[in-house]
């Protein structure tokens, strides 16, 4: 179809909008053209306004300067409810759902239909009539009475998607929506963009994942420091151009080139027998046995609790459980699980793949300390540490933690970006002399970080960090614990929302810490992450090792294998010696 003749759904014209009296630019005169069904893509560096941008279109923000149109129309949005008279939704990066509200209660909040308009009964048969077709028509796989809290991250992005479809939106805006899917969940994702564009919406995707974007998206714009710098016919471009277009240069492919056998160095961490098959999932109803198996599995966390055991199964009978299961006595239950076991060495990168959900984040918060473990499952430099909180592993075991979710544990989003680029390391005499906070030290260590990481849109460091964009965010806390005097670093998805500079950047200083003698262990869904900085590599499945080995032997094929069939027989004979039991 010739795009000329198309209709300009979206028309940004000198749009400008900053921060702080001035002192950040996040908008800089941009002009974009969005053409009716279409799916359009903004791409840029973390921090380049793009979040921003979108943000003005769905009334969020107003802009300094500027004009916006809808099909044609001029329009100034003081509030989102502006714009979606205009029949535009979002979706943002970080969701908006109330967590014990049900699915139903989640897409109709703010939209209650009502029986009259002399009533305000909320109209229900209404809602659940027009909620259930849409999600059949998309097929969701949503129960609309299931509580938010208890859904996967892909799930509850349906469910963010419901509210657009719910109000009729016709403009589609979605800000990093793959940045935390599962592979299987991206596709899904993917698919549903292509079904939006044949019912005839238009689309607006703000991504740093390039090569989705050659999949789904019709046109592309670059912005950079907060201006349009490039426009692309996506199907006439290539990633490579469209990364130096993000980034201002050719980037450089950074690998980990060591060929060194790491056995005889210092064990810095290690895993021993640690079951993860009796974890809770949030996303999983349990049942009463299930209970049952969680109390008594947090019984035998320790020997040192023996005496409350046999308590402990007078009151699940006295509770009535015993229905529920063929209870035994404390000391006939039989708990052989799966364990793991692993051992991380000085100067070794360990990676862990597999498909998310198969007990990766578990093992992180174990070998953190944000769960206490059984005793003698987790050693730090040789110290049982199974007990040990994350403050005694930051302090005394000399701990450094990425973690999977930047605003649950990695950031106090109301304090400043200052106190963040320290705060689990105010212990430390450089920046805490007998109580009397050294405020000096603690401002020079974060202005090195915000300079060293690029970390983009800091006013002031005094300025709290819930104003700093997903990606930036990231780069503070990576910059905060890479930096530290640490000897053992975790990484959970690491590069997750960040763009490819910067991802190129977190590459370099993660071997580079490698090279300093740290033991590192990395926890990413991304394979190609995994096999560029990997020295060794263990796949995950169903809360079990399944397979272990050097980078040079784990092919991506062999990696895939194991993914998908776990220790199967399939994949037995050819991994005997990475199966952990």
């Amino acid at each position: 179809m010739n795009t000329e003749n198309k209709k300009i759904a979206v028309k940004l014209e000198n749009i400008s909008k900053s921060f702080l009296d001035g002192k950040v630019k996040a908008n800089q005169n941009i002009n974009i053209d969005v053409l009716h069904n279409e799916v359009h893509a903004l791409i840029g560096e973390n921090g380049a306004g793009k979040s921003t941008l979108m943000s003005i279109l769905f009334g969020i923000y107003e802009q300094d300067e500027g004009n916006i149109y809808i099909n044609g129309e001029k329009v100034r949005f003081q509030s989102a409810k502006d714009a979606q008279r205009y029949k535009i939704g979002m979706v943002h990066q970080h969701f908006k759902l109330v967590d014990n509200y049900s699915v139903l209660q989640n897409v109709i909040l703010g939209s209650e239909p009502v029986i009259s308009k002399s009533f305000t009964f909320i109209n229900k048969k209404q809602a659940i009539k027009k909620l259930n077709e849409l999600i059949k028509k998309y097929n969701f796989n949503l129960n609309i009475y299931d509580k938010v809290q208890n859904l996967t991250v892909g799930q509850q992005q349906k469910v963010e998607i419901l509210k657009l479809l719910y109000r009729d939106s016709d403009i589609l805006i979605f800000d990093e929506p793959t940045a935390v899917l599962s592979d299987d969940e991206i596709k899904s994702f993917l698919d549903m963009i292509k079904d939006f564009k044949s019912s005839g919406k238009t689309i607006i995707i703000i991504t740093h994942k390039l090569n989705e974007i050659k999949e789904v998206a019709d046109n592309c714009t670059v912005i950079r420091h907060g201006k349009v710098v490039d426009k692309f016919l996506t199907k006439d471009t290539t990633i490579e151009k469209m990364a130096e277009a993000m980034v201002g240069r050719s980037l450089k492919n950074i690998s980990n080139q060591s060929s060194i056998n790491f056995e005889n160095n210092e064990t810095i961490v290690e895993i021993k027998n640690l079951p993860l098959a009796l974890m809770s999932n949030p996303s999983v109803k349990f049942s009463k046995n299930k209970i049952i198996s969680d109390l008594y599995a947090k019984i035998r966390i320790s020997e040192r609790i023996n005496k409350i055991k046999e308590w402990w199964y007078k009151l699940l009978v006295g509770m009535k459980f015993d229905k529920f299961m063929y209870l035994k006595k404390p000391e006939e239950l039989d708990f052989t699980l799966p364990t793991i076991n692993l051992k991380i060495r000085a100067g070794e990168i360990l990676a862990i793949a597999g498909v998310e959900g198969n007990g990766q984040s578990q093992l992180v918060e174990y070998v953190s300390g944000l769960r206490k473990s059984p005793e003698n499952t987790i050693v730090y430099n040789n110290k049982d540490s199974s007990f040990k909180s994350i403050k005694w592993r930051y302090k005394f075991g000399g701990l450094s933690f990425v973690p999977e979710d930047r605003h649950k544990h990695g950031l106090f989003l109301d304090d400043s970006v200052m106190f963040n680029s320290v705060s689990n390391q105010m212990y430390d005499k450089s920046y805490n002399n007998y109580g009397f906070i050294a405020t000096n030290s603690i401002k020079n260590h974060a202005l090195n970080v915000i300079n060293e990481f690029d970390v983009r849109g800091v006013g002031s460091i005094d300025d709290s960090v819930r104003g700093l964009s997903g990606g930036n965010q990231q780069k503070l806390i990576i910059g905060r614990e890479i930096n530290k005097n640490s000897k053992f670093i975790i990484f959970t998805q690491p590069t997750r929302g960040l763009d490819v500079g910067a991802i190129e950047y977190i590459h370099s200083r993660i071997l580079q810490a490698k090279e300093e003698g740290k033991a590192i262990l990395l926890v990413s869904y991304e394979l190609d992450e995994i096999l560029a900085l990997a020295d060794t590599i263990a796949v995950m499945s169903k809360n079990q090792i399944v397979g272990i080995g050097p980078r040079k032997e784990m092919t991506r094929n062999k990696i895939g294998l194991l993914m998908a069939h776990g220790g199967s027989k399939n994949t037995d004979q050819d991994n005997k010696e990475g199966v952990v039991s």
